[in-house]
């Protein structure tokens, strides 16, 4: 089985401990997807690898990379360690449950999108952006990869598209809901009632 010697951008989703000092590293990678990485000794208290070997760090990878098995890690150059939302517990709950579904995704797919959905969404995230918004973000676009989507473009239950208007777009994300009408389905009446709901939180650089 060839190593090699090999650099890649990734975040850490979740560690196990492994024996007396050490602990395997789940990282989605940016090059190949969702792989495993032994962080030899890093429990240890003089490890270099002590610091950043823990869930919610993005970086630079420098590994003995296997195809096949576990990868050995060498050392992480930290693009983000993403301080402030490991001191906010509203925010460290939500990346959790962030890195936990993504974890479920990635097992179903190999698209490299998913990680430049979840970079972005964490680093929103850590610039102070609303983590329920977030979260509710992610959520719908990774039902992309499960082989679903919503339908945002038609009422799902009449199939009117009268006074529904979505846009998104790659930078910007918009959905607007005017004047929900009276509908009846099985005898149940929906209240006519307004409502706008604008999400325009997207301006810089974020994909999602």
């Amino acid at each position: 089985m060839k190593i090699r010697i090999e650099t890649f951008e990734g975040i850490i989703l979740s560690e196990t401990n492994y024996g007396e000092s050490s602990k395997i590293l789940n990282v989605l990678t940016d090059k190949y997807g969702l792989i495993g990485i032994m962080s030899k000794g890093c429990r240890k208290m003089k490890s270099k690898l002590r610091g950043v070997s823990r869930k919610l760090i993005y970086g630079k990878f420098n590994v003995y990379y296997k195809e096949q098995g576990v990868s050995t890690l060498i050392s992480i150059d930290i693009i983000n360690s993403f301080s402030k939302t490991l001191m906010d517990l509203e925010k460290i709950s939500y990346a959790s449950y962030i890195l936990d579904l993504t974890t479920q995704v990635v097992r179903q797919t190999d698209s490299k999108e998913v990680f430049s959905i979840l970079r972005d969404t964490l680093i929103k995230l850590e610039e102070g952006l609303s983590p329920i918004i977030l979260t509710n973000i992610i959520e719908i676009k990774l039902l992309d990869y499960l082989g679903v989507s919503p339908n945002i473009d038609s009422c799902s239950i009449c199939g009117s598209n009268q006074n529904i208007v979505t846009h998104i777009h790659l930078i910007r994300i918009k959905i607007f809901v005017h004047n929900l009408h009276m509908m009846k389905y099985h005898n149940m009446a929906f209240c006519q009632q307004r409502k706008t709901y604008l999400l325009d939180i997207f301006q810089q650089h974020i994909v999602l």
